[in-house]
Parts: structure tokens; C-alpha cells; sequence
């Protein structure tokens, strides 16, 4: 009975006050109300935060130096090796890419491959702290860095490609730089 306009911006003012409405779950075909949204969203964002951190702290951790190396040392193995590598990670779907390193992981037994375990352990929580948060969370943090390692790596090596030959660095290597 209400205009599409008129819903969209009742919609927009409860999110701006934080009502993202309520949580159902259909048991025994009944509709059973588990209470407002808001907390299961900050559950999942500081699950979702998580999980964009340590992979972008993998990605940083592992393009930098594979795309140094691999810029510094244009046309050699080591650059056409790193550089099949980037061109394998960007081919393969993430999907696929998740269900392979899941499969590892449980052939290897190193670590959970379901589940997450909270950083701060709560009293209601049957795991937790930050060893089993970072072990529950490895998968996850590798499949997400490595999504995005070719791309950086890619990046890392032109730009390092481009400024090796340029002047500031010649000098410096005639001043007995590295």
C-alpha cells in the first residue's frame, strides 16, 4: 500500500538507527523469531574483519618479495617461475581454489578446517584465544591471500621492473649500494 520510494527510505532511516530488523529461522515448518539482527551482524563483520586482515597481511607478506625478486631479475627462471606461478593463482576459480586447500587440510590433519574460535575466550565458548583463533583462521587467511597474490605480485614486479634502470638507483649502486 506504500510506494517503492516510501519503503526504500523507511528502509535507509532503520539501518541509519542500527534496526536491521529481526532474525528467523523456520523449525518444524514454524517461523521462530531469534530477536534483532544487530548482534549476529557484529558477529559476522568481526568474523569477516578478521578474516580481510590476515589476508591482506599474507598477500603483503608474500607479493613483495616474490615481486621484488622476480622484478629485479627480469627474463631468469626465477622471474618466469614466479611469474607461471601469478598466471596459475589468477586461472584458478576461488572456489575451487578453497575446496583444494579445505581437502589439504584435512588429508594433512595441521589444521581446523571448519568452525572459528573467538580471540578473546568467552565463558560460554568451547575454544578460544589467539592460538586457536590463528589456527582456526589459516585456511581462510591463505585462500584470501592467495586470491590476491598474483595481482599484487604482478604489481610489486613491474614497479620494481621500471625502477631499476632509473637514475636515482644507478647512482646509488655506483656509491656502493646493493
Amino acid at each position: 500500500d506504500r510506494s517503492k520510494i516510501g519503503v526504500y527510505l523507511d528502509s535507509v532511516g532503520h539501518i541509519a538507527r542500527g534496526d536491521f530488523g529481526r532474525y528467523k529461522t523456520i523449525d518444524n515448518d514454524k517461523v521462530v523469531d531469534q530477536g534483532p539482527v544487530g548482534p549476529f551482524f557484529l558477529h559476522a563483520t568481526r568474523e569477516t574483519l578478521s578474516i580481510l586482515i590476515g589476508g591482506a597481511l599474507v598477500v603483503l607478506l608474500l607479493s613483495v618479495p616474490l615481486g621484488a625478486i622476480a622484478g629485479s631479475r627480469i627474463g631468469s627462471w626465477t622471474d618466469r617461475i614466479i611469474s607461471f606461478g601469478a598466471l596459475a593463482l589468477v586461472c584458478v576459480h576461488p572456489m575451487m581454489l578453497g575446496l583444494v586447500l579445505r581437502s589439504a587440510g584435512n588429508s594433512l590433519h595441521w589444521l581446523p578446517t571448519t568452525g572459528y574460535c573467538p580471540l578473546i575466550r568467552g565463558s560460554h565458548d568451547t575454544c578460544g584465544g589467539p592460538v586457536d583463533w590463528a589456527s582456526h583462521l589459516a585456511l581462510p587467511w591463505l585462500t584470501f591471500g592467495l586470491l590476491f597474490l598474483a595481482l599484487y605480485t604482478r604489481i610489486v614486479r613491474a614497479t620494481v621492473a621500471e625502477t631499476i634502470p632509473q637514475d636515482f638507483v644507478r647512482t646509488a649502486r655506483a656509491k656502493g649500494a646493493s
